[in-house]
């Protein structure tokens, strides 16, 4: 019986070591090379009161604002063309409510295929990603509910 439990447990643990040596080969690891990364996300705006939709770029490291939402580009990540579409963008969200500091509402990534993944929660705004670009310094202002921010 003891030499039973002896083999079932060697067995166990033999497959324990094959199975975390599996894990850690770099077949299983997912690399993100920096020319996937983009210095420009484009964004749409719903204010879901009007029904007014927007579309806006920010580019990395800068703010725009969209109503009353400070949004700011982190970091902007477009799948290779081989590879199924795939947009992700790392962004922060502040909200503005006159006479109060400015309080942050989101901040994390938000994938283009899957925008209920990784939603801002907010009564008025939705905003969604479209994709990313890499774009010269220039900000987009043809909507009046969006302007950049310093």
């Amino acid at each position: 019986m003891n030499k039973k439990i002896s083999i079932i447990l060697y067995s166990a643990f033999l497959s324990a070591i094959s199975a975390n040596a599996y894990s850690n080969t770099s077949e299983n690891k997912i690399t993100y090379h920096e020319k996937d990364f983009t210095n420009s996300v484009s964004l749409q705006g719903i204010n879901k009161i009007t029904a007014r939709v927007s579309s806006f770029e920010v580019q990395k490291d800068n703010k725009m604002n969209f109503g009353n939402l400070e949004v700011q580009l982190i970091k902007c990540w477009k799948a290779p063309p081989e590879e199924e579409p795939e947009n992700k963008a790392l962004l922060r969200i502040w909200e503005q409510i006159p006479g109060e500091d400015k309080k942050e509402i989101f901040s994390g990534w938000m994938f283009s295929s899957s925008p209920a993944l990784s939603a801002l929660e907010h009564p008025v705004y939705d905003i969604v990603v479209k994709g990313c670009m890499d774009k010269e310094n220039e900000a987009d202002t043809s909507d009046t509910d969006t302007k950049p921010t310093s």
